[in-house]
């Protein structure tokens, strides 16, 4: 029941759950490591940064991905956030791109009828941002911004919108196998493809 109210104030938020955790997880390998570098634009007023990404580091160390994080203050616009990330460069050593946001007193009155919480550019499939703290309806379904950050670093590792994650193993597992040491691929959501190098290279 609790997991029902979850998903269906998520689905007020405009996103909706990534999936269940099935058995199929089991029966993938997930040798060997993979180190992904996600740099974080934090903006103002934000002081959870290191928990955040903590608690991603130990749901993706179930895929033996080791997650490391660099940071830098950011300023975000008012209004168009991702497109905003989106021009900011994707440049060594980060695989990926995302900003931790708080959101404001007046935004998060606003936000308890409805809010976009995260987002993932649909393009690259590299850079996203989500909102942290402050008060929504996503944070009364989920307790805090740590489980909006997980829902779309999963979208930053390939994987779409579904009731289980069955199909999303196999994403993850394929952007594994395809990692360099240069750079972990992206998935591109609009080609349905990955995309192997910074610039958004098709192989």
């Amino acid at each position: 029941m609790k997991s029902l109210i979850a998903i269906t104030l998520l689905t007020l938020t405009g996103c909706t759950t990534i999936g269940f955790d099935t058995k199929v997880r089991e029966s993938y390998s997930w040798e060997p490591k993979t180190d992904m570098t996600i740099c974080i634009l934090v903006g103002p007023n934000v002081d959870n940064a290191e928990q955040i990404s903590a608690h991603s580091q130990a749901e993706f160390s179930q895929y033996n991905i080791n997650l490391n994080f660099e940071y830098q203050d950011w300023t975000p616009p008012r209004w168009g956030v991702l497109k905003a990330v989106m021009q900011v460069p994707l440049k060594a050593p980060c695989d990926r791109l995302f900003a931790y946001l708080h959101r404001p007193v007046l935004q998060s009155l606003m936000s308890l009828v409805a809010s976009i919480e995260g987002e993932v550019d649909n393009a690259s499939g590299s850079r996203g941002y989500g909102y942290v703290s402050g008060l929504s309806v996503a944070t009364l379904a989920v307790g805090t911004g740590k489980k909006v950050v997980e829902h779309e670093f999963y979208h930053l590792m390939g994987c779409g919108h579904t009731m289980s994650k069955n199909n999303c193993y196999g994403q993850i597992q394929e952007m594994k196998h395809f990692s360099t040491d240069e750079f972990v691929p992206s998935w591109s959501f609009m080609l349905d493809k990955w995309l192997y190098e910074r610039d958004g290279k098709l192989r």
